[in-house]
């Protein structure tokens, strides 16, 4: 309102102010999969915003040996908190690594303080290398009959790639019991018509960590003592006497491992394999591969661990077709469209 010796004006518009400050600091992110492949991490927002929304985070990353380097500007994703790091100034990531991460908050007025900033180490663990591991177990020679209903048991002995016992890193390895077949470049099995068919379908199991002693969940497991570490094992029975193929596979954290084809009948070696951290994929007219952009196929591998016992739904979207296996069932036949 004004006011002087010819009177008094209107009031006018009330206006409200509010005094706001930088967002609170961020608490220390979590780690949600580490491996010479990836690190993820994750975090949760601050306990305050300061009194004006968060705008987006940035992510700071450093080795023992080097200052604090922005990785993650937020801009990509304002509202993201987890991000996947593939590498270190151009690096691919080595066993033994150790890299610290920070997270600041942005909103209109700055940053969150650096002082009492949370940080988390991330220590790249020892790896189990596919090729390295020793398989053992009944099966595994495709030489010698299996009998029906007797407890056959296949054991695996994790090693990485220099040849040492591997810790619990939390691979898992799966077994698949399938009727006799000829192993492919991509470990498919063309089933042996002319063999005695033993089973119905291929059945996949998840091999169990043996602790030291050779038992898992109150199961005692055969095995020598100089396998009394770092060894996966599992149990199976078949209904039919026969010759079977078992294959062992290494299913490694972080996604579903994947392999690219330049043909859309996934024959010959892959151009490309990978692991996805989700299946999600909108290529548009842009490559596939390194030289494609059309006429490629993808098959992707994973085990799922539900969270709680009840009912799921699979639901798949693609063009063009798509089939999906689950626990070597097909499940959706959709490939001709």
């Amino acid at each position: 309102m004004y006011k002087d010796t010819g009177g008094e004006s209107s009031y006018s518009i009330k206006v409200t102010l509010m005094c706001a400050d930088v967002p609170s600091v961020v608490d220390e992110p979590t780690l949600v999969l580490s491996n010479t492949d990836q690190i993820v991490i994750k975090w949760e927002p601050p306990a305050s915003d300061g009194g004006t929304p968060i705008l987006g985070y940035e992510v700071y990353m450093k080795n023992a040996a080097d200052a604090y380097s922005l990785i993650y500007d937020g801009s990509e994703n304002p509202g993201g908190r987890q991000i996947e790091i593939t590498s270190y100034n151009g690096v691919a990531f080595q066993q033994g690594d150790i890299y610290t991460f920070k997270v600041v908050a942005n909103n209109w007025v700055g940053s969150s303080p650096d002082t009492g900033v949370q940080e988390i180490a991330v220590e790249i663990p020892s790896e189990t290398d596919a090729t390295q591991s020793v398989v053992s177990g009944t099966g595994t020679d495709e030489s010698t009959p299996i009998k029906a209903y007797v407890a056959a048991e296949v054991i695996v002995r994790a090693i990485d790639s220099v040849g040492l016992d591997v810790d619990n890193s939390g691979d898992i390895f799966s077994l698949h019991v399938s009727n006799l077949c000829t192993k492919g470049d991509n470990f498919e099995c063309e089933v042996d018509e002319t063999a005695i068919q033993v089973l119905e379908n291929t059945r996949i199991y998840v091999m169990d960590y043996v602790v030291s002693g050779g038992s898992y969940d109150g199961k005692d497991y055969i095995i020598s003592t100089d396998l009394d570490k770092n060894v996966f094992a599992k149990e199976y029975t078949v209904p039919l006497d026969g010759i079977i193929t078992v294959l062992v596979f290494l299913n490694k954290n972080g996604g579903a491992y994947v392999e690219y084809f330049e043909n859309v009948f996934m024959d010959g070696p892959p151009a490309v394999t990978a692991i996805d951290p989700t299946i999600n994929h909108d290529w548009g007219t842009g490559l596939i591969t390194s030289s494609a952009t059309d006429f490629v196929s993808a098959r992707w591998y994973a085990k799922i661990r539900a969270p709680t016992t009840e009912d799921y739904f699979f639901t798949v979207e693609a063009d063009d077709g798509i089939r999906m296996y689950f626990q070597g069932e097909l499940k959706a036949d959709r490939w001709d469209v």
